[in-house]
């Protein structure tokens, strides 16, 4: 917070200098200064040059998406698990966190019966969750709209010598797969299993 407001005081400080230039001209809030499109090309062309010099120095940031595990049972699934900010699904009876996984990559690893399940709803039909599988369905809203997407827990997820269990796994099966990643996790849920 300090350093947003540093920030915040600086770019005001350097705004009040500006409107000090000789040339310059305010009015309505509005800063106007007489620069050329020769000027301002040039002003933008040093703009970039010093973004990509402090990239060069500082690096860029590092990407949020691990190497995980995820158990199911006896067998073992490698997914590649990204940690979004902004994905903060919950089961609103338990409470719990949810992890989205996407169905086809981590399917082969998943019990006959919650396959079946899982096929049958995804193919547009509407099943009777198998019994003693624990299947909820998680209300979640998409690019495409709110829907509901099957969860079920008891799942472990492992990510080198930590791991975190006691949440539900949603599936999905968009159209198109996702670019970079099997295993879509909130922020709550990653600092559980893989420091950022």
């Amino acid at each position: 917070f300090a350093r947003l407001c540093g920030w915040y005081a600086l770019l005001n400080l350097l705004l009040g200098g500006a409107v000090l230039l000789p040339g310059a001209q305010s009015a309505n809030l509005c800063l106007y200064l007489p620069l050329s499109p020769g000027r301002l090309l040039a002003a933008c062309a040093a703009v970039y040059a010093l973004l990509r010099g402090v990239v060069y120095c500082f690096g860029r940031a590092q990407g949020r998406s691990f190497a995980a595990v995820l158990v199911c049972g006896s067998a073992r699934v490698p997914v590649q698990a990204f940690c979004d900010t902004g994905f903060a699904v919950q089961d609103p009876l338990s409470g719990r966190a949810v992890a989205l996984a996407y169905y086809p990559a981590v399917r082969g690893a998943l019990p006959g019966a919650l396959q079946t399940f899982l096929d049958a709803h995804f193919a547009g039909r509407s099943p009777l969750p198998p019994p003693g599988l624990g299947v909820r369905l998680v209300p979640c809203t998409t690019l495409a709209g709110p829907c509901l997407l099957p969860a079920v827990p008891g799942l472990r997820l492992q990510a080198g010598q930590r791991q975190a269990q006691g949440f539900l796994t949603a599936f999905y099966c968009p159209a198109a797969p996702p670019d970079h990643w099997t295993l879509l996790l909130g922020p709550e849920l990653t600092e559980r299993v893989h420091p950022l």
